[in-house]
């Protein structure tokens, strides 16, 4: 295990004790608060644990083969990325859901449960403590790696999307108490839907980027032209002795890049000492821009 995969698993279990904590106390605190979206925020807490200890798993293969993955398994990065990816948007779905049938139901009965209040603003308030702690963990670990780690980027983005829900949600309770002094006071048993509703649409907008995103990268896309074009220079600037080169070709897989480049022999006279050299000049180049990489230089 290498040093970034070291500080991606002492952050993941740092994490996966956070949000066992979190699980425990979302799925007890429902029971006193009549509230589904502490409900859900439980179990998210609750799935997100599971996932992190497979994110340690998934870390700790990146630099291991077989006969089977002769190349690795760098591809279980991107799909641990879309299975988070995915996750998320379930969650958030189900309290989209929730917030359009409390709504429903208020413009039809005009009844809705109450929630406790004060039950409920007391743990949306640690809850958003827990997750500022935990942005600032995958924040602290990931300049660690200099931003390099897909896993942490990934459980950063989903810290960040539920924090911005439970802000939201307790946001809208300090709503209620200026809503009760006006015209639109009738709105104060959904207020809180209302709010959540209109984050979790952005939330869902932001998680099916980063999902659609995912699903290209496994489909064979490739890297930025700016990301190829620094490489291309780079290998340009090694070359010794003036081989050219060309069909640069990159693919990543979360932090495990695949590159193949021709270099081009066009004299007879070359040595094979200076072919050999040039190779591991271009080999070094990729090596120094990936860490995790398997560079395939074809002579021709």
């Amino acid at each position: 295990m290498n040093q970034l995969q070291k500080i991606e698993t002492t952050a993941m279990k740092r994490a996966f004790l956070m949000f066992c904590f979190m699980a425990a106390l979302g799925i007890t605190v429902y029971q006193f608060s009549n509230s589904v979206a502490i409900l859900i925020d439980g179990i998210f807490s609750l799935i997100s644990a599971v996932t992190t200890l497979i994110a340690i798993k998934v870390s700790s293969l990146l630099v291991k083969k077989d006969e089977k993955y002769p190349f690795g398994f760098a591809g279980y990065e991107s799909l641990y990325i879309l299975l988070r990816a995915v996750l998320l948007l379930v969650t958030v779905l189900m309290a989209l859901l929730d917030c359009v049938a409390k709504i429903y139901t208020y413009a039809v009965t005009k009844n809705v449960p109450v929630v406790n209040a004060n039950v409920f603003m007391v743990y949306v308030l640690f809850i958003a403590v827990m997750y500022v702690l935990l942005n600032k963990l995958y924040k602290h670990y990931g300049k660690l790696t200099n931003d390099k780690s897909e896993l942490l980027m990934a459980e950063k983005f989903n810290a960040q999307a539920n924090s911005y829900l439970m802000v939201g949600v307790g946001a809208s309770f300090l709503l209620i108490g200026l809503l009760k002094f006006t015209p639109l006071r009738f709105l104060v048993p959904i207020s809180d839907s209302i709010i959540v509703l209109f984050i979790a649409v952005m939330v869902i907008v932001d998680t099916t980027k980063l999902l659609i995103n995912t699903v290209k990268t496994l489909g064979g896309k490739g890297v930025s032209v700016l990301e190829k074009e620094e490489l291309e220079q780079s290998i340009n600037s090694a070359m010794q002795f003036n081989f050219p080169v060309s069909n640069l070709k990159i693919q990543k897989l979360g932090k495990t890049a695949y590159v193949t480049v021709d270099m081009l022999i066009s004299s007879n006279s070359s040595t094979t000492k200076e072919i050999t050299a040039s190779a591991d000049a271009i080999r070094q180049c990729i090596n120094t821009h990936y860490e995790f990489n398997h560079a395939f230089v074809n002579v021709i």
